[in-house]
């Protein structure tokens, strides 16, 4: 499968428009280095919008995902943890 790009923008326009899905998402591949005491680390990471975890039918075994007003600008920053 080829990677395609989108920008925000279109993607929250097909979200507003959209009258055939039930959920809609999109992720954006984010890396950074963790340091601390010993070795940075390479860390990967995903940046989602609302709807992600929805459109894959995701469900936590513990904890939960993003609540809505975490996705706004000036929120505390979150992470949902995968193994």
């Amino acid at each position: 499968v080829e990677r395609e790009e989108t920008s925000p923008a279109d993607f929250f326009d097909w979200r507003e428009r959209s009258q055939s899905f039930e959920a809609f998402g999109m992720a954006e591949p984010w890396g950074h280095l963790f340091t601390g005491d010993g070795e940075p680390e390479a860390i990967r990471s995903w940046v989602v919008s609302p709807g992600f975890f929805e459109a894959l039918g995701a469900q936590t075994v513990l904890g939960r995902t993003f609540l809505p007003e975490e996705y706004q600008a000036g929120s505390s920053p979150v992470v949902v943890v995968g193994y």
